[in-house]
C-alpha cells in the first residue's frame, strides 16, 4: 500500500513537472522568437503612458492636502534626435510613423523591451537590448526556469544510458554547470549598468553551451549502437542550435576583423535587412532549440509510446523505486 501511495505521489509529481516544463518552454520560444515585434507593440503602447505620483502632506495630524502630479518611469523618454540608430535609419522618421503620439525612443532599460524600431548596437539587434528592461528579463528567467530544470535531467539520463569516460562526463556537466552559472551572473549584470561583464558573459554562456552541444554530438558518434529516438532529437537539436549560434556571431566576428585590421575587408551587415537581426536570432534560436532539449525528447517519447506524462523521460516512474521493487521481487521468488 506504501508503494503504491508512493507510486501515486511521483506520478503526479512527473505529470506537473512535464506539464509546466512544456508550457514553460512554448511560451519562452514564443517570447524569445517574437522580441522584435512584441517590442515595437508594447513599447508604442506603453510609451505615452504616464503614472500618477500622489504626494500626501500631514503637518502634525491637522493639515491634509493630497497633490497630484504626472510623472514617467521607465517609459520611453529619450528625444528622437538623440536616438542614433546604427543601421543607419532615421529614428525621429520612424517613431513619427509608429509612435506618432510621443514620439520618443526607449533608452536602455526603458519600455517594457528594449527599443525594436532600430539597433542601438553595432552589429544590429541583439538578445541583452531586448531584455534590457525589468518585465522582459523577469520574463525570460521565469520561462527558462523549467526548461533548465529539464536540461539538467537529461543530461544526468544521458550519463546514466551511455557510461561516457571520465573526462567526456567532466566535459558534458561541466560544461552545462558553467553555462547556468554564467547565465544567472548574466541576467545580474545588466547590459545597461555593466555593459563589459555583461559582453564578457554573454561569450562565456555562450561558449559553454557551444562545448556542451559539441560534447553530446561526440558521445554519441563514439556510440557504437544505431541511433535511437532520444539519440536523434538531442542530436538534430544540438546541430541547428549550433549552426544558429555561428551564423548569428558572422556580423560581430566581420566588424571585430575591420576594427583590428582598420580596413574595411567585410562589409557590414547591420544595414537594416536581415543582417540586422542576425545576432539576435542566433541568440534565441540557440537557446529556445537548447532549453527545449528536454520537451522535445519527452514529446518524441511521449508520441512513440516510451513516455506518458506521468512518466520520467526514461519511461518509469522513479527508477530507484523500481529497482528496489526489482529486487523485491527476486528475493520473493
Amino acid at each position: 500500500m506504501a508503494r503504491q501511495e508512493s507510486a501515486t505521489v511521483m506520478e503526479r509529481s512527473n505529470c506537473w513537472f512535464n506539464v509546466t516544463t512544456v508550457i514553460s518552454w512554448v511560451f519562452f520560444s514564443v517570447f524569445m522568437l517574437t522580441q522584435p515585434w512584441l517590442a515595437n507593440w508594447a513599447n508604442n503602447k506603453v510609451g505615452s503612458f504616464r503614472d500618477k505620483h500622489t504626494l500626501y502632506n500631514i503637518t502634525k495630524g491637522v493639515h491634509f492636502s493630497m497633490d497630484k502630479f504626472s510623472e514617467s518611469y521607465g517609459r520611453c523618454t529619450i528625444p528622437a534626435a538623440q536616438y542614433v540608430c546604427t543601421d543607419g535609419s532615421n529614428f525621429t522618421e520612424l517613431a513619427l510613423k509608429y509612435r506618432p503620439n510621443h514620439p520618443f525612443a526607449c533608452g536602455c532599460g526603458e519600455g517594457f523591451l528594449g527599443e525594436g524600431l532600430c539597433p542601438r548596437t553595432s552589429y544590429g539587434h541583439t538578445l541583452s537590448d531586448f531584455v534590457s528592461t525589468a518585465p522582459a528579463l523577469g520574463a525570460m528567467l521565469g520561462f527558462a526556469i523549467f526548461p533548465l530544470m529539464g536540461t539538467r535531467q537529461l543530461m544526468n539520463s544521458m550519463i546514466t544510458q551511455y557510461d561516457p569516460p571520465a573526462l567526456l562526463g567532466l566535459l558534458l556537466y561541466g560544461s552545462l554547470n558553467v553555462f547556468q552559472i554564467n547565465f544567472i551572473f548574466w541576467g545580474i549584470c545588466s547590459i545597461c549598468i555593466y555593459p563589459l561583464a555583461h559582453a564578457v558573459l554573454t561569450l562565456t554562456f555562450l561558449s559553454s553551451f557551444i562545448v556542451f552541444a559539441l560534447t553530446v554530438l561526440f558521445m554519441f558518434h563514439q556510440h557504437e549502437k544505431k541511433m535511437e529516438l532520444e539519440q536523434k532529437v538531442i542530436f538534430g537539436g544540438a546541430i541547428v542550435a549550433l549552426f544558429a549560434i555561428v551564423l548569428g556571431a558572422i556580423p560581430r566576428i566581420f566588424l571585430v576583423v575591420d576594427e583590428k585590421t582598420f580596413k574595411p575587408i567585410f562589409s557590414n551587415l547591420n544595414n537594416g535587412g536581415f543582417g540586422s537581426y542576425a545576432f539576435w536570432f542566433g541568440e534565441v534560436v540557440g537557446l529556445s532549440v537548447f532549453f527545449g532539449l528536454y520537451p522535445l525528447v519527452f514529446l518524441s517519447k511521449f508520441i512513440d509510446g516510451e513516455a506518458t506524462w506521468h512518466t520520467r523521460i526514461d519511461g518509469s516512474i522513479d527508477g530507484k523505486l523500481m529497482e528496489v521493487d526489482e529486487a523485491s521481487d527476486e528475493e520473493i521468488e
